[in-house]
């Protein structure tokens, strides 16, 4: 485990602890511009994160951050508190997410599921894994289901949209399974325990999907977005204009092709 790593899950454990002291007691919540909800959990998670990761002296942009330009080289890409309403209605599907890019490239990520302890992580070339409370970390990989209708598909816990549900009259989807933050769908495809997750908006960011790009490659995925086109790391077009399509490499291409055939 490299530096950045370690440094990047100490950081996100310390992070968590903030949070979760926050979590049973009262906290501020305001609306953004956007009409999403922030925390004072968010706010102090970012100051942590910041302050953990500020000494590599790499550029640095999280959610909360007034500015948000990607750094040429390395820049560190954060969502300090991603599913902030899972988190205000106390359902535990909240995580940490911290991603290191080089030049464009995601090379390092973590997801850290603080309310159950559980870190998902990866390195470019070294492999994915789940590390649970004090356990040693263990390998994971994407399942090997090759059929749409045999498949399990992460989904929003509070609302379905009409273009998920008409996907899954469409592909046949038989199992479905409720999931709040983003990087917990993404890591649940990279350890086998479902096989899809799409959204066809253009609601979410690049710190929604840069720590499990690497973790759900690493595990034998991929994440692209409606067109199959992967994420780009390198310029300042931070929103996800064209939606997220995270699945195994087998699945990917009937999933896109699925999409367009509602008209997607």
């Amino acid at each position: 485990m490299n530096k950045e790593l370690q440094t990047a899950m100490n950081t996100a454990k310390r992070a968590g602890e903030a949070i979760m002291e926050m979590y049973d007691g009262e906290f501020n919540t305001k609306q953004k511009d956007d009409n999403s909800p922030v925390t004072e959990a968010d706010i102090t998670s970012q100051k942590i994160i910041f302050e953990g990761l500020k000494s590599f002296g790499y550029g640095f942009i999280g959610e909360e951050s007034e500015k948000k330009e990607i750094s040429e080289g390395h820049c560190w890409i954060v969502d300090p508190l991603d599913r902030t309403k899972d988190f205000i209605n106390k359902t535990d599907d909240f995580s940490v997410m911290i991603g290191l890019v080089e030049n464009g490239k995601v090379i390092l990520g973590i997801v850290y599921v603080l309310a159950r302890d559980i870190f998902y992580f990866a390195e470019k070339g070294k492999g994915a894994y789940k590390k649970t409370k004090n356990q040693k970390p263990k390998k994971i990989n994407c399942s090997l289901v090759s059929e749409l209708n045999n498949t399990t598909m992460v989904v929003s816990r509070f609302h379905l949209d009409e273009e998920t549900k008409s996907f899954i009259d469409k592909a046949k989807i038989k199992k479905t399974l409720p999931t709040g933050s983003i990087g917990v769908k993404m890591s649940l495809i990279a350890e086998g325990k479902a096989d899809i997750y799409i959204t066809t908006t253009d609601k979410t960011f690049l710190w929604d999907v840069c720590s499990a790009d690497i973790i759900l490659q690493e595990a034998g995925g991929m994440i692209t977005d409606i067109n199959e086109k992967q994420f780009s790391y390198k310029n300042n077009l931070i929103r996800n204009n064209y939606g997220i399509v995270a699945t195994t490499k087998s699945l990917q291409s009937e999933v896109v092709k699925n999409l367009a055939s509602i008209g997607i």
